[in-house]
């Protein structure tokens, strides 16, 4: 979706119409990223942490 949207974005107008809409979706879809990442450390951590009791 980043990708996609990226490609949507007019550089020669980055705020009117639907750059607007794509610079939205793109910063949400990379805060989806971040908090799969953070998932999938908490659960690395909370793995190491019942293989140690």
């Amino acid at each position: 979706m980043i990708i996609y949207n990226f490609t949507k974005v007019d550089f020669n107008a980055p705020f009117e119409d639907d750059s607007v809409v794509a610079f939205i979706t793109i910063f949400a879809s990379m805060c989806a990223l971040i908090l799969l990442q953070i998932l999938r450390i908490s659960q690395k951590i909370d793995k190491q942490y019942k293989t140690r009791k």
